[in-house]
């Protein structure tokens, strides 16, 4: 067979959307030249997105073996096995990658990751940190970080994760919301109020933050007139949301 016939016939298909037909091009190409690097990240790349799992990995470890300097096909090569629930392989892939590219944050935060997931949270924190070294303007990191020292009943440590976050991405509501949780948990109470202000000054009609500072002002007795407005507007989005109808029960029952 001619193998730049088989290629094209390959490339032909996926722009079809034949994605079959384009991975049995692809095949009898690589029947001819197995170690053909281009085909089998092309053909890896197909089988991705055919939720293919157990083939792009087998692809991408023959890749690997063909062309062992390959960084995006190590990583590719790490997610899936991480995607596929492979820990110890993915984990030796990744520390592989830190040691090869000292410079690089993600194959930390990739174990930092598949730590969390076998809840061991003190080996999380401690590759999440050098990422966040590697990746200082990245704000997934410390949020990850903040989550992990949540998991760990750690509040404190949680709250300095998540307010060096939301200097990388002051308008971020996931953040927002969390940090004033944790303030008001940790007895913060203006604090709290003050990023909750600020999370419906970017978010008007965040209804879980319009009931979390609704309450807040019930459960004090204070502001009660805007506790109403604001637990009204949340339920005009959410009518049957017991926690949202029972925060502004608190406000008619503090107000007597």
């Amino acid at each position: 067979e001619n193998r730049l016939g088989l290629f094209t016939l390959a490339l032909l298909s996926e722009q079809r959307g034949l994605l079959d037909q384009a991975a049995e091009f692809y095949d009898r190409f690589l029947a001819l030249d197995p170690d053909n690097a281009e085909v089998l990240a092309q053909r890896a790349t197909l089988a991705e997105a055919q939720k293919a799992t157990d083939t792009a990995i087998r692809l991408r470890q023959e890749l690997l073996r063909v062309s062992p300097k390959s960084l995006q096909n190590r990583y590719s090569l790490g997610q899936l096995l991480t995607d596929a629930n492979r820990d110890d392989e993915a984990m030796a892939v990744f520390r592989d990658l830190a040691s090869d590219f000292p410079e690089l944050g993600q194959p930390h935060v990739q174990m930092g990751y598949i730590e969390i997931r076998r809840t061991r949270h003190s080996e999380a924190i401690r590759h999440l940190t050098e990422a966040a070294k590697r990746m200082p303007d990245n704000a997934e990191v410390p949020t990850m970080i903040g989550y992990t020292h949540l998991a760990m009943k750690d509040d404190t440590r949680a709250m300095s994760a998540f307010k060096d976050a939301l200097r990388l991405d002051r308008k971020n509501v996931n953040i927002l919301f969390t940090l004033g949780e944790l303030q008001h948990r940790l007895g913060r109470f203006d604090d709290a109020v003050r990023t909750f202000q600020t999370l419906l000054t970017h978010n008007p009609s965040h209804t879980d933050a319009l009931n979390y500072l609704g309450y807040m002002y019930a459960d004090r007795g204070i502001r009660l007139g805007e506790a109403e407005r604001m637990l009204k507007m949340a339920l005009m989005k959410e009518p049957s949301n017991a926690y949202y109808l029972d925060s502004l029960g608190w406000v008619y029952f503090k107000r007597g």
